[in-house]
């Protein structure tokens, strides 16, 4: 059975508050509230919002009950994981990543020709590789470049599908097919410089082919995706050069989580939203605001993790929880809008 889509949401978005909450206290902007969710802050940022509002998507998109299952299990990963219960949470994440790497696999059978099946199917055995070695206690660059090459591949791999209808030159195929093989080498031999290669080959294979870019000129939604993708691709651009010339591990991940990821989070929330709420997609331009303010913060997070300011690191965090319940904020009030008073509204 299916769950409505609507009920997916609210566990994902509370691991969510929890992960910046756990966040902010390690800066020391919030008072300690929970020993268990400031140690594992990245991993329920990770696994229990990201890995959960992927397959939530989709889960509700498809009817898929693999990724239902997955879709309840990663949430709750992150639920027990901030009560201390360590076992039970690994046990979720594995059960979740597991059924997500069976759906990838059915999906490649059922869609060879297309270039998203081989990448979803490579990101979710990176997300099972990831919770294995952060359940068993490896070195924090293992699951690191794991989660990293998974959210990646997984996103980039979302876009290759473009290539499909573009008619790519031989060289961007090319970058596509020995992405992965970067991304393998990078998280088994512990080397940021194949991580570096690996987001610069998928740059290559995918930014010229990819039609919102083109879309910058239309005006409402379509402009404002098209703002977030070129945006998104720049952080990946820019964690080209953090990864294979810096030493700030601070940096290094959060110009693929803040800047990469949380940019294209943004862009695709006027989407994915009202996909799992079932109402037509919305928009206001208020969205630009907290779009505006998240840049300001992934700016400053990765100055003053390259001149070693803490004071800047602190405040980047403070702006970056702003930045992400004044989103979150438009976004469901804009969504209840259009669902219960507004049956044609305009946000274009």
């Amino acid at each position: 059975m299916v769950f409505r889509g609507r009920w997916l949401l609210p566990p994902v978005f509370i691991n969510l508050f929890l992960g910046l909450a756990a966040g902010a206290s390690r800066m020391g902007i919030l008072p300690v509230f929970a020993s268990d969710a400031v140690q594992n802050h990245g991993a329920v940022m990770m696994m229990g919002f990201i890995s959960g509002i992927i397959v939530a998507e989709r889960a509700n998109t498809l009817k898929d009950p693999f990724l239902t299952a997955a879709s309840i299990a990663f949430p709750a990963g992150g639920f027990l994981l901030v009560a201390g219960i360590d076992f039970a949470a690994y046990f979720a994440w594995f059960f979740g990543s597991l059924l997500f790497v069976i759906w990838s696999a059915i999906f490649l059978a059922k869609y060879s020709r297309r270039y998203s099946g081989f990448f979803f199917l490579f990101s979710s055995l990176l997300n099972l590789l990831g919770v294995y070695f952060y359940a068993y206690g490896y070195s924090a660059t293992f699951y690191v470049y794991s989660w990293v090459g998974f959210i990646v591949s997984f996103i980039c791999g979302e876009r290759m599908d473009m290539l499909q209808i573009s008619r790519p030159s031989g060289f961007s195929r090319l970058a596509a097919y020995v992405s992965p093989a970067a991304a393998a080498a990078g998280v088994i031999f512990v080397r940021k410089e194949l991580m570096a290669m690996f987001f610069l080959l998928l740059l290559l294979a995918v930014t010229r082919h990819d039609l919102a870019i083109r879309m910058f000129r239309r005006p409402g939604f379509s402009r404002f995706l098209s703002v977030g993708i070129i945006t998104a691709y720049a952080w990946l651009g820019v964690a080209v050069l953090m990864w294979a010339l810096t030493f700030s591990w601070d940096t290094m991940l959060h110009t693929i989580f803040l800047g990469f990821v949380g940019t294209m989070i943004l862009a695709h929330g006027p989407v994915v939203l009202p996909a799992i709420l079932k109402i037509k997609h919305f928009f206001s331009p208020l969205l630009y605001i907290p779009f505006i303010i998240l840049q300001a913060s992934t700016v400053l997070r990765i100055v003053s993790g390259v001149f070693i300011r803490i004071d800047a690191w602190a405040y980047s965090g403070l702006i970056t929880i702003i930045a992400v319940a004044i989103y979150v904020f438009f976004a469901f009030s804009t969504a209840f809008l259009r669902k219960n008073f507004l049956k044609n509204p305009s946000f274009s």
